[in-house]
């Protein structure tokens, strides 16, 4: 049986936001502010009535005078961090303030300083600020300093004794902070329940699991809280196996590397810029490296491709019969079972099998070092960039396999199972799912068959208690089937017309809970089109499940306006059944009725009157729908008049009245 963990009763659960304060845009250099300043004037990350450290409020002022002034009295002021343990150079990085990184860095500011999440500062600006970015991303690879990884050991080990793991709250608190998210996060009851289904349900399809930016990024959060938990349970009731404290201390370790490394992959891959994204990338590659080929366990990669769960693990293995030299085994996996090894394929497409060994001794020479490195750098390249395949992926493998054999004057490298899990040992919802096995082949290899196998039943327990304490289950099925079919919706409405038909089949199937608010992010351009087309039926089902009735498109018009300006009848009636604005006004003061006059669409009118539309409004050029109308009919008997056409005597009937003679 399991241990379960029966002391989780009482939990703490925390606000998963931290408030932002917007500091003035404040002084500035005489410089132009393209030269100083891409950003907007926004300092994330600063607790409410927190400004933090004084160079921190300096920065948000954009105040370079100020900056010297304070790093000549204070030199020690650039290394300080305000609440939430950003450094000053995280919010220039931010804000995109250029020549504040360039005087940081004249100033001796270390471009390599992590943030809690483990990025640096040109991971910050990646997305916003590319000429920011790249300016810190090229400091940071100028310097030579190596870096270690998340914790060392014994500071891990100290932290994780000085938190005394006695009850729920010292738990979660100290995962929290290792992972850098707030205990609010960790216990938000989509993270819970992703994280039950992450490691109990076949491919995760009920929460779209596959999206393996979660299982990346989020779960290693829920992962290193189940690591101590399971610590706090073997200090409680004993160890499972002889010296289980120490390898699941270890595996945090390994959890928090793979944790920063995956972040900084993904923040670079919001850049729009192809260089940045190589630079940042070789970058990394050189960092990583080192702990790669100097590790006595096995250094894991997350690099999951659109959906696709593929596993970088690289272990060193001694001399065995399978091989009499000392080995680094390189595996880049996309299944648990190590059946579809991705780095090969036969003439008749399939792939090769197993995992492969490079010798240590290569590895040791400049060439093989290199080598290696820029083989690491395109795998986590192809992992940051977002029209990369996954193919791609195999055939960096391939290259560098190819590159290998050449150097060592192999025909073959070794291939084996080494440390692969042996699938028909795992439970049947869990053998074969790309998405949820993906975590297991290293881990499996790291913790040694028994200890794996009594903490992943320990796992599931925990997620399942979890999910019983904070999260309905149902409630975030909802939420994902609402959000998946806002996506179609969408997607149907990027498409030709008729809609109808399209739309009906995804919300006729609809039976969750707030389906009747599943189109509420339907923009005012995708009702213009609708209308446009004269779709009304489609426009009706859109109403009916949330669409905004008053949504403001082209020349600050409502959907109402539109339908009347076009003179779409059906439409008109869809609209004022829903309960459409009579009295809206666009860019010019028109009402819906002063569009229905001015087309000419007499049954628009007839609508709009008999709805109660004032017909004696007027526009900002004075003019009213009577006016106009009036001005319509004078004109037309004008006309009449000069090409002798007889008209009856007496005053025209209109849908305002009599008028003319």
């Amino acid at each position: 049986m399991p241990l379960r963990p029966e002391r989780r009763t009482t939990r703490l659960g925390l606000d998963p936001t931290l408030p932002q304060v917007d500091f003035a845009a404040g002084k500035r250099s005489d410089a132009s502010a393209a030269d100083v300043y891409e950003g907007h004037g926004h300092v994330a990350n600063v607790e409410a009535g927190d400004e933090g450290p004084a160079l921190h409020k300096l920065v948000g002022d954009l105040d370079p005078a100020g900056i010297r002034k304070l790093l000549k009295d204070d030199p020690k002021a650039i290394d300080k961090r305000n609440a939430v343990g950003d450094a000053a150079l995280h919010l220039v990085a931010d804000q995109g303030a250029v020549m504040l990184a360039e005087l940081f860095d004249e100033k001796g500011a270390d471009p390599r300083v992590n943030d809690r999440r483990g990025l640096m500062p040109g991971h910050r600006a990646a997305e916003k600020h590319p000429r920011t970015a790249a300016f810190l991303i090229d400091r940071a690879a100028a310097s030579d300093a190596v870096e270690g990884p998340v914790l060392k050991p014994a500071e891990l080990s100290r932290r994780i004794a000085d938190a005394s793991l006695d009850s729920d709250k010292a738990i979660d608190k100290l995962a929290a902070s290792l992972c850098g998210v707030t205990v609010g996060t960790l216990n938000s009851a989509r993270q819970v329940v992703k994280n039950r289904t992450h490691l109990e349900e076949v491919k995760g399809t009920i929460l779209e699991l596959k999206a393996e930016a979660w299982w990346q990024a989020e779960f290693g959060p829920q992962r290193v809280r189940a690591l101590l938990s399971a610590i706090a349970e073997t200090a409680e009731k004993g160890e499972p196996v002889p010296g289980a404290r120490k390898v699941l201390e270890r595996e945090i370790g390994v959890q928090l590397d793979m944790l920063r490394t995956i972040r900084r992959v993904r923040a670079m891959a919001r850049s729009s810029s192809p260089m940045l994204r190589r630079s940042a990338m070789k970058l990394e590659a050189r960092l990583v490296t080192p702990r790669i080929l100097d590790a006595d366990h096995e250094v894991a990669l997350a690099l999951g491709w659109k959906g696709h769960a593929i596993y970088g693990g690289f272990t060193h293995v001694p001399p065995n019969a399978e091989h009499p030299e000392a080995t680094l085994l390189v595996r880049v996996d996309n299944r648990g079972s190590g059946a579809k090894l991705a780095h090969e394929k036969t003439e008749e497409g399939d792939v090769v099998t197993r995992a492969f060994h490079v010798p240590v001794a290569y590895l040791e020479t400049p060439k093989g070092r290199a080598a290696f490195e820029g083989f690491v750098a395109d795998l986590l390249l192809t992992k940051a960039t977002p029209d990369s395949k996954g193919d791609d992926f195999y055939a960096h493998v391939a290259t560098f396999k190819r590159a290998v054999k050449e150097a060592t004057k192999k025909s073959e490298l070794v291939e084996s199972t080494h440390g692969v899990v042996d699938q028909s040992t795992l439970p049947a919802q869990i053998a074969g799912n790309c998405v949820v096995a993906n975590t297991f082949p290293g881990l499996s290899s790291r913790l040694g068959p028994e200890l794996y196998t009594w903490f992943t039943e320990y796992e599931r327990d925990l997620a399942r208690d979890l999910v019983g304490e904070f999260a309905d289950p149902n409630t975030l099925i909802d939420q994902q089937c609402l959000e998946r079919d806002q996506r179609q919706i969408e997607k149907v409405l990027d498409g030709d017309g008729p809609w109808a038909e399209r739309l009906s089949a995804i919300l006729g199937a609809a039976t969750y809970a707030g389906v009747e608010e599943v189109a509420n992010e339907v923009t005012a351009d995708h009702l213009e089109a609708v209308i446009e087309h004269g779709d009304h039926e489609a426009l009706k089902l859109l109403l009916e499940h949330g669409a905004p009735l008053e949504a403001r498109g082209h020349r600050d018009r409502s959907p109402l306006h539109m339908a009347a300006r076009l003179g779409h009848d059906k439409c008109v009636k869809v609209l004022l059944a829903a309960g459409a604005s009579l009295t809206a006004r666009d860019d010019e003061g028109n009402t819906p009725l002063h569009l229905a006059v001015k087309s000419s669409s007499s049954s628009s009118v007839a609508q709009l009157l008999a709805k109660g539309a004032d017909r004696d409004l007027e526009n900002d050029a004075g003019e009213s729908p009577r006016s106009m109308i009036e001005a319509q009919v004078g004109q037309t008997m004008l006309i009449a008049k000069s090409l002798g056409v007889e008209s009856n005597r007496g005053r025209r009937q209109t849908p305002f009245g009599r008028t003319g003679t």
